[in-house]
């Protein structure tokens, strides 16, 4: 099903469908963290978000189409490390029906061809602690795990 995709940059009429596959990251995130506000964010928030990122030229979005649909996105950016140009995944999601065809790879390889591209020495991405799929899919691209992030929320908003 692969060779059926085509990865390109996002643009506004895949709004609507990067928000959907934001809300199923949200709501698999929350199966897995049910007491973390991060998953609750109504999908008018994504919006703004996607909407703001889109029209941001340091933030990059890819999506992955079939010939009907966008099926994945991926989200990155660029950092200054000590080390040279870190390419930053913030996200990169595929519709549940979509999984284990392909898609994430694509994007995936997309990704590191524009941080190649762009001059960065790697990439990095964060992946939620219980996300076992999520682990075995980076892990099988030749990621390796190399620290450990916290956070807390602060506040209500």
């Amino acid at each position: 099903m692969a060779a059926q995709l085509v990865v390109k940059p996002a643009v506004a009429a895949d709004i609507p469908a990067i928000v959907h596959l934001f809300g199923e990251l949200a709501r698999h995130h929350g199966e897995m963290q049910p007491n973390n506000p991060r998953y609750g964010v109504p999908s008018a928030r994504w919006r703004e978000i996607v909407e703001k990122t889109l029209g941001d030229p340091d933030e990059h979005v890819l999506v992955a189409r079939s010939d009907v649909e966008v099926v994945g996105f991926v989200r990155f950016h660029y950092e200054e490390k000590p080390w040279g140009t870190s390419c930053e995944v913030e996200t990169l999601v595929v519709d549940e029906d979509w999984r284990g065809r392909g898609a994430g790879s694509r994007l995936l390889e997309a990704t590191e061809e524009a941080a190649v591209a762009n001059g960065a020495g790697g990439i990095r991405a964060d992946i939620l602690i219980g996300n076992d799929e999520g682990v075995a899919f980076w892990q099988a691209r030749g990621y390796t795990n190399f620290a450990l992030r916290f956070g807390k929320p602060l506040g209500e908003g």
